[in-house]
């Protein structure tokens, strides 16, 4: 049996996945856990150990080799490997064995040279020239190989941090979260340049909002460097200082991504005590009623996160503290369309502080609807096909994806589902969620989310997430009673959820015609929400940036020579009659770059850098 003992440890989420691969091979193509051992140089018994971490340990050198197995024997199976990528995201840009792709050095020079013209190319030649940097970063050249690299190959690298943030500002895939974890490294060596267009990209770039993944990751890379934690630190702290300012203009205000950030940031950096900034930002996202009820959960659970983790020592008085922040999740003064959601952070908080551990691995029981269709949701992942021992942590970890209030673990678990392979079911109990689930945004909201993350390019996600809109669009078109806030964060997580999904420039079997469905379903509806201005107000610019968004990642080439594709008249009148400065901004990116000239023709994200 795989299970999921901690779902902080990267370990077991590794594990678990390559599980579930390996159990995709045998169903699916009939290639057993043996083939794959002896394909990829393991000894059948060494593998299943490693699966049950024992002796052997999944690391970077093992996955890869699995990655390359998996694909050679089963390469029909649609996202197989993926295991590599999976521990970069989980674990970090530990060494080289934790690149994506391997590049022989004696090929880098030349490679560098060649243009960039698809992601791959972008990603190949990172992952090459990081692999020079690690060769050579080691304690006796005392820095003299990474300058002689940063020198040779200035040119090259401003080039090619460009481009990866390009790719780790697009709609989620695998190699957008890979592109993410490179800037980290590439900025770990040559950090100047990169500060400059990470923090260009923050400041200006209409999705830039992804970034603060990366600048997590170079927090957590320059932790051994002294030299750079001294550059790095002043300039995390200067970002952090701007999050509320950045938050209110950004494209997806809700993400919490610069929370994951403050929550990693080390205790030297931020000391325990009155000087203690993290712990006052963090708290006051806690304490904000304005802020989504994902913000206050992750920053809440940080709090205690970063005591457990940092400052063990301070745990009574944390305590009282975040008691009294219980207590104001309780009120009443909170908010009746949040309520059950800030009470369930109340619920968590209490729990992980009564069992001292830094999150929920398994959930307090409460008396809800809500709470009770969650469960039976997961329940019905028994009468799916997935195999008797994976099931038990696949059931755990779709649990993860609706009840985590941490939202690193949250997203984790997704990861994890998306690397396992079987997403088919967790969609099924996703939608069972939806369907059944009609008053709690909240929970409506992290399941759409889930959709989109997921990456299953299909009609049933198309029919699912056109449904989820429309049920959406009633609510924000009605007089009466007033629309609220959590009503309007639904739509907005529709219109981001089938950007994420169908946005990304993938090419699966079925995909194109599933976009074009979605696209179909719901574009007289979004059309007549933009021509009736009925998102220009202030309290509903959420909207209309989501929508200019999933406009702009979805587009298609023009398929007639007089007739744009549909998005461009939405972005246009987004773009001209709004006020909302973000949605303009995206929207006059997007019709800038996006599309070309008389052909019509739809630019790769890549290459619309400004």
């Amino acid at each position: 049996m795989q299970y999921v003992g901690d779902i902080g440890d990267p370990d077991d989420l590794v594990a678990w996945a390559t599980a579930a691969q390996l159990a995709r091979l045998d169903e699916d193509c009939h290639i057993s856990n043996k083939t794959v051992a002896r394909a990829s140089g393991w000894d059948a018994g060494n593998l299943a150990t490693a699966l049950h971490r024992e002796r052997h340990r999944l690391d970077g050198e093992r996955l890869r080799r699995l990655d390359e197995a998996i694909c050679a024997l089963a390469p029909e199976v649609e996202n197989a490997g993926g295991l590599t990528s999976l521990s970069l995201r989980l674990r970090g840009l530990t060494d080289r064995t934790s690149l994506v792709a391997h590049v022989p050095c004696n090929w880098a020079p030349e490679m560098l040279l060649e243009p960039l013209r698809t992601e791959f190319d972008v990603l190949v030649q990172a992952s090459a020239l990081l692999t020079m940097f690690m060769a050579v970063d080691t304690p006796k050249l005392k820095g003299e190989g990474v300058r002689a690299i940063r020198q040779r190959y200035d040119e090259q690298i401003i080039a090619l941090v460009d481009r990866l943030i390009m790719i780790g500002a697009s709609p989620p895939t695998p190699r957008n979260t890979d592109a993410l974890a490179l800037v980290g490294g590439l900025a770990k060596y040559s950090f100047e340049p990169a500060k400059e267009r990470l923090h260009h990209a923050l400041q200006t770039l209409p999705l830039g909002f992804r970034m603060w993944r990366t600048v997590t990751a170079l927090v957590q890379l320059s932790k051994t460097n002294p030299d750079l934690v001294n550059r790095v630190k002043p300039w995390v702290r200067g970002l952090l200082n701007e999050a509320d300012r950045l938050r209110l203009a950004n494209v997806y205000p809700g993400r919490s991504l610069e929370l994951e950030l403050a929550i990693t940031i080390p205790p030297d950096w931020s000391p325990p005590g009155d000087q203690d900034w993290v712990h006052q930002l963090l708290l006051a996202r806690a304490r904000n009623t304005t802020a989504t009820v994902r913000e206050r959960g992750t920053a809440a659970h940080g709090l205690w996160q970063r005591t457990l983790t940092y400052a063990p020592e301070n745990t009574g008085e944390r305590k009282d503290e975040l008691g009294t922040l219980i207590k104001k999740l309780r009120s009443k003064d909170e908010g009746e369309d949040t309520a059950s959601g800030l009470q369930w952070i109340a619920s968590t908080l209490e729990h992980v502080i009564e069992k001292n551990v830094k999150f929920c691995n398994d959930w307090p029981e409460i008396n809800q609807p809500w709470f009770s269709i969650v469960n039976d949701a997961a329940d019905s992942l028994d009468h799916e096909f997935i195999p008797p021992h994976i099931q038990p942590a696949a059931k755990q970890l779709f649990r993860h994806v609706l009840l985590q209030n941490a939202g690193v673990e949250r997203r984790e678990a997704i990861d994890t589902l998306v690397a396992g392979g079987w997403i088919e079911p967790i969609v099924n109990a996703l939608q069972r969620v939806l369907t059944h689930e009609k008053n709690q945004a909240w929970i409506r909201i992290r399941a759409l989310f889930a959709l989109g993350f997921l990456q299953r390019r299909d009609l049933t996600v198309a029919q699912n997430l056109s449904a989820a809109f429309q049920e959406a669009y009633d609510k924000v078109s009605r007089k009466d009673p007033p629309v609220t806030p959590s009503e309007i964060s639904e739509m907005h997580t529709v219109l981001f959820a089938i950007g994420d999904c169908f946005g990304a420039e993938v090419r699966t079997r079925g995909s194109q015609k599933a976009k074009e469905q979605v696209r179909t379903n719901i574009i007289e509806n979004l059309s007549q929400l933009i021509s009736d201005d009925q998102t220009n107000a202030p309290e509903r610019y959420l909207i209309a940036r989501a929508a200019a968004y999933m406009l702009t990642v979805t587009a298609s080439d023009r398929q007639q020579p007089e007739e744009p594709d549909a998005s461009v008249e939405p972005l246009l009148r987004l773009s001209r009659h709004y006020n909302d400065r973000t949605t303009k901004s995206l929207c006059a990116w997007a019709l800038e770059h996006r599309f070309e000239g008389e052909s019509g023709k739809v630019r790769p994200l890549l290459h619309m850098i400004q």
